[in-house]
């Protein structure tokens, strides 16, 4: 699986990740006076044949410290899970 998540100030490139390796994670603070967002390019497959990009991050106008939010890649799509919450769908996956 192929990662790229880029935000207005950082570009964090291709990361490649593998069934059972290590949570691929990102650590950032949101830029208090002109927002924070995220944006994220997923592929997977044999040929890299399925794809997703997405808006993973988007600051709200109020701060909200140590949110943990979770996406996570399965086989029918993208799931998404905040602060523990139990995982919801969000994301099906485009095959190219």
């Amino acid at each position: 699986m192929a990662i790229h998540c880029k935000s207005g100030d950082d570009d964090l490139g291709v990361h490649f990740v593998k069934y059972g390796d290590p949570v691929y994670s990102i650590r950032f603070g949101d830029n208090v006076f002109i927002g924070t967002y995220w944006d994220c390019f997923i592929q997977h497959g044999p040929n890299m044949e399925y794809v997703l990009k997405f808006r993973a991050y988007t600051s709200a106008p109020f701060r909200k410290c140590d949110q943990l939010h979770l996406w996570i890649a399965k086989e029918d799509g993208i799931y998404f899970s905040e602060d523990g919450k139990p995982e919801e769908k969000r994301f099906d996956w485009t095959k190219v």
